[in-house]
């Protein structure tokens, strides 16, 4: 990753490590020397609050040595996301979803924000159907502060094509844009300064969405024009503009194809029809409520895992 590498290695201190047959694995963190000390110690803040926590990755013991930092966590045997979504069955997605739910409502109770929710940081296993959430390296404070407007001078910011895009930027602080491409929540795009679980939320509904389209990653965008644009697409443009003036900003588009919001299950349908056939309702809405623009209407991971759709 950007921030460190992560290794499998063996426990030689424990009686089982010694037995070549059956080792006694853990995971090995080795966070690069590049990151800050306020990143490494926030990460290691997060990992050692949260280490009884079902679904998360439970941290052994932190080593430093000169410049080094390591960070030893339990070894959970996984699988490639690639390897099995599209072969999920509803019952297996209730599973997925309910164990990444588990694990977010533990992070979002102890008051942080993980702000990089994948399937590459969410380890998962089929066959035990259960996973475990894990790098913090991105994870922050939750300020727990509704959006508000944020009045600043215009900055006009033009693209190749049809669209033009207008944000009120804030004079006094930067918003925090951390994620990774085409899984970041709309407020996020929009730069809003204060941000809340909800962005954590929004992630998770993209990969709910990735495995009912078969399509992984569904957003494909570069930047965070485009990303945003490809929402707008699905979800819009007015309920994007409302949104963009909800946070203090502007958001304006002649691209023809940006109109009225379009049906997630319809699109769903034209991606993977053998799948759409078997989503109950239940679950259309879960994905919908976790794909909601507002982030102060969006479900949280509370309410989620006493949705219905995983109740049942």
């Amino acid at each position: 990753g950007t921030f460190g590498a992560v290794y499998q290695a063996v426990d030689v201190r424990t009686k089982k490590g010694a037995d070549e047959e059956n080792p006694s694995y853990v995971a090995v963190k080795r966070i690069f020397a590049t990151s800050s000390p306020e990143r490494i110690h926030g990460e290691l803040e997060v990992l050692y609050a949260l280490r009884s926590s079902p679904n998360i990755a439970s941290i052994i013991e932190a080593i430093r040595h000169e410049e080094q930092v390591v960070a030893v966590l339990e070894y959970f045997k996984h699988e490639d996301f690639r390897n099995y979504y599209r072969s999920m069955s509803i019952d297996d997605v209730k599973d997925y979803m309910r164990a990444l739910f588990t694990a977010l409502e533990k992070v979002h109770a102890y008051g942080y924000l993980h702000r990089d929710v994948k399937p590459t940081n969410f380890l998962y296993d089929p066959k035990r159907a259960t996973g475990v959430l894990v790098d913090f390296g991105l994870a922050e404070v939750w300020p727990n502060l509704r959006l508000k407007e944020n009045g600043g001078d215009s900055a006009f910011i033009r693209t190749h094509f049809f669209f033009f895009f207008v944000i009120e930027s804030p004079k006094a602080q930067k918003a925090n844009r951390a994620g990774t491409r085409g899984l970041r929540a709309p407020e996020v795009l929009l730069k809003v300064v204060h941000q809340t679980s909800a962005i954590d939320m929004w992630s998770a509904g993209v990969v709910l969405l990735s495995i009912w389209s078969g399509s992984f990653p569904f957003f494909k965008s570069d930047d965070d024009i485009e990303a945003l644009l490809e929402i707008a697409v699905i979800f819009g443009k007015k309920p994007i503009a409302e949104l963009a003036k909800q946070c203090g900003r502007s958001f304006e588009t002649n691209i023809p194809n940006i109109g009225a919001p379009k049906d997630l299950l319809s699109i769903i349908k034209k991606m993977n029809p053998r799948t759409a056939a078997e989503i109950p309702k239940a679950g259309m809405d879960l994905l919908r409520s976790l794909l909601t623009l507002d982030p102060d209407l969006r479900i949280t991971a509370h309410e989620a895992l006493n949705h219905r759709f995983l109740s049942s």
